[in-house]
């Protein structure tokens, strides 16, 4: 039965969740239970309340959330369902949100730089971790001290491309490019060669999808609009000695930024 209800919210929230009130203990049995199994079932669950629930969903997942915050540390399964959720929740209702807003950022900046955080067993929280950490910044930035927490974000780059977070990760990244150049790409472009290599991992990706793929390309043309001519032939020059992967890709990137 658990597993058959993010499917009914996702199908039909404004009908389903009204009778989830009657059926309360028994979800929240599972986020209290000391079962590992059963723990990520409540987190998935209280993911896809947040997201599809809408508005009448609050009154249910809203108490759930100091639990959801300590799953952070919890094991990898645990802890990949609780930090999508927690993403979910920064993005879709940033005023629950808000007053958990510094000790989520502190554990999602703790478990993606963990010991072994890249690592199989690991690497799908860690990457929505990543992900979840771009929601917070991108809806929350007026209230933390934006250019550290993207330079943080933007070193913890490039993925894995295990989890289908791996796209949402790469349009955060085009926004933030947009938004926040200086921060994305340092003082007069200096770090513009490092970045270049990024987005050469994001179109290699087999997870980052075609209009992801559009917007990387626009932001190849901002590039090449927007940046000083020395700094960008520096650049091209670190690229073309650093990026070791595909060749059809690496000239598509030079020749889109030196058009």
């Amino acid at each position: 039965m658990w597993r058959s209800l993010p499917h009914a919210l996702q199908l039909a929230a404004p009908l389903f969740v009204p009778t989830l009130k009657s059926l309360y203990t028994l979800y929240d049995s599972m986020r209290s239970s000391t079962l590992d199994f059963e723990n990520t079932q409540a987190a998935w669950f209280f993911s896809d309340l947040v997201e599809f629930g809408g508005e009448q969903a609050k009154p249910l997942f809203t108490p759930w959330l100091p639990f959801i915050v300590e799953m952070i540390d919890h094991p990898a399964d645990v802890r990949q369902a609780a930090v999508y959720g927690l993403g979910v929740t920064a993005e879709l209702h940033p005023d629950v949100f808000r007053g958990f807003k510094t000790q989520v950022l502190q554990g999602l900046h703790r478990v993606i730089t963990m010991d072994e955080s890249r690592e199989e067993e690991n690497i799908f929280a860690t990457e929505n971790a990543i992900s979840a950490l771009g929601k917070i910044i991108q809806h929350h930035g007026e209230s933390l001290d934006i250019g550290s927490e993207i330079q943080k974000w933007i070193n913890y780059l490039p993925t894995d491309s295990k989890d289908e977070e791996t796209d949402v990760i790469y349009k955060q990244f085009c926004y933030f490019a947009k938004h926040f150049p200086v921060q994305v790409f340092g003082e007069h472009f200096s770090l513009l060669g490092r970045i270049l290599t990024l987005i050469a991992e994001a179109f290699q990706s087999p997870l980052v999808k075609d209009d992801t793929q559009e917007i990387l390309t626009q932001t190849l043309q901002d590039i090449r609009c927007n940046s000083p001519s020395a700094a960008l032939q520096a650049a091209i020059q670190q690229f073309s000695k650093c990026h070791n992967g595909d060749e059809t890709i690496k000239q598509m990137i030079i020749n889109t930024i030196s058009a």
